[in-house]
């Protein structure tokens, strides 16, 4: 009776052929496509605006629309500096087989 909450659908195809890809050496992959994703959001708005000044730059991220990543398509909240509408997935084990249970809208 092990329950786990994810913010990536493991069983979508592409998502889980991008685990196989780093599956080896990540052990934790949706806190790597987080990482990933928010490094990305900041490359696309630094290229953007630039560095040299940081208001901009603290703007264009707030404003983030649409940007397609490894955990879904992002659209950052001006308001909470957290992206909208993210899903969420609840998970349990049959074994060590995870199997999905419910998706949440975020």
């Amino acid at each position: 009776n092990v329950y786990y909450i994810n913010n990536i659908n493991t069983e979508d195809p592409e998502t889980a052929s991008r685990i196989a890809e780093i599956e080896d050496t990540v052990s934790a992959p949706n806190k790597y496509f987080l990482g990933y994703d928010a490094v990305m959001v900041a490359k696309q708005c630094i290229e953007e605006v630039g560095l040299e000044d940081p208001a901009a730059l603290t703007d264009a991220i707030a404003n983030v629309k649409d940007f397609k990543g490894l955990t879904g398509t992002l659209t950052m909240s001006p308001e909470t500096h957290m992206p909208d509408g993210m899903g969420m997935f609840m998970y349990t084990y049959d074994n060590q087989t995870p199997v999905m249970l419910e998706e949440f809208a975020g």
